[in-house]
């Protein structure tokens, strides 16, 4: 992995991590560290008080073999059936595909809509927003899902990524469908389970109350507004676009969105997202692990920094296998990575250990 500051990043300015209060030898042990523990890692990005502090792009990302067999036998099949092809995809150009922090930027979306009035309370119904979706014969507990349900992984439906779910929705022909056909482990609202088809859900809602694929509104409302023009997004066979998955976006796009939300929804002194929808969005909402808070599509964590005796509220955006948003408020600091997904041997957890151990640590003052 080598070290530099690319050009892409020089409207925000690059400086050294001395400048920003940042110890640069604990930063190369953070470099070593994931050299040695997370191969498959592309790029990763550290802005301190809005400048590029660090830089890493790995020219050779390493997938483990047992990954490349499993992800070239998934493609294949894909090719026989309707899955799209984004699904098996690493990267398109110099983008990214970021896997689940798709989530983030869906539940962005949603806050977009409720400004706009598309959507009036997250008390709403998704039978009532998507009533063609609802047959005579479903089970009459699914009519009971809220898109609050939906936004706090407790709608109730059997996780789309447990057994061989992920590749029947894969194979069929309309993925919203699918999901909604998905039997009820739980009544609506009684239990968290992270589940792919509540994000994909909310893309339908957001289709249907804004009259555009989700990737369009996105476009017109939020990146168009950061200057991102021509994303790709995948969508499913009926068309919707995959609010949990198949963003492509590259490093320093995936910065801009973590800043964004690091100003409280705003660029460069424009509104984009309502304040309000991000602090609610941000707030524990249910619990995802021992430690771990569940927002709306955001994860919150303290981390301990042992030798100050000080814990730091951090939130981020995660996706499989080590592409994330990470952003300390307290410390003014936000990290974005993309990587290679390793499909088998999943080692994204060691970028949560090297904050902790590294990059906190190398931090020298607290403003």
């Amino acid at each position: 992995m080598n070290r530099i500051i690319d050009s892409s990043f020089q409207d925000w300015g690059a400086s050294s991590p001395e400048e920003q209060g940042i110890d640069s030898t604990m930063l190369a042990s953070a470099h070593a560290y994931l050299v040695k523990n997370f191969p498959a890692l592309c790029q990763l990005t550290l802005i301190r008080h809005g400048k590029v502090v660090y830089h890493i792009i790995n020219n050779t990302p390493r997938e483990s073999l047992a990954s490349v067999f499993y992800r070239n036998l998934a493609s294949a099949w894909g090719r026989r059936s309707h899955a799209p092809s984004e699904t098996f995809q690493h990267q398109i150009g110099n983008r990214w595909n970021i896997r689940s922090v798709a989530k983030s930027i869906t539940s962005l979306l949603v806050g977009i809509a409720i400004q706009k009035k598309l959507i009036t309370s997250l008390d709403q119904k998704v039978v009532s927003l998507l009533p063609g979706f609802f047959s005579s014969t479903i089970e009459p507990a699914k009519r009971e899902i809220t898109l609050k349900h939906l936004l706090t992984m407790t709608s109730g439906l059997q996780p789309v990524e447990s057994g061989r779910a992920a590749f029947k929705m894969l194979s069929s022909r309309d993925w919203t469908r699918f999901m909604l056909s998905l039997p009820l482990e739980s009544p609506p609202g009684e239990k968290f389970r992270y589940n792919s088809a509540n994000a994909h859900l909310l893309s339908a809602v957001l289709t249907r109350v804004s009259g555009q694929p989700l990737v369009e509104f996105a476009n017109r409302h939020l990146f168009r507004s950061l200057g991102i023009y021509n994303i790709l997004w995948g969508a499913g066979p009926e068309g919707a676009t995959f609010g949990a998955g198949n963003l492509f976006l590259s490093a320093d796009e995936l910065v801009q969105i973590g800043l964004l939300c690091l100003e409280k929804g705003r660029w460069k002194g424009q509104a984009i997202i309502p304040q309000a929808w991000l602090e609610e969005s941000l707030q524990p909402h249910q619990t995802f692990l021992p430690g771990w808070e569940f927002g709306y599509y955001w994860y919150l964590h303290d981390e301990v920094d042992e030798a100050r005796g000080k814990r730091y509220a951090t939130f981020s955006a995660a996706g499989s296998g080590g592409q994330k948003i990470l952003a300390i408020p307290e410390l003014d600091l936000v990290m974005a990575c993309v990587a290679k997904t390793d499909f088998i041997g999943e080692k994204g957890h060691f970028l949560n250990q090297m904050v902790n151990t590294h990059l906190i640590p190398a931090v020298k003052d607290s403003s």
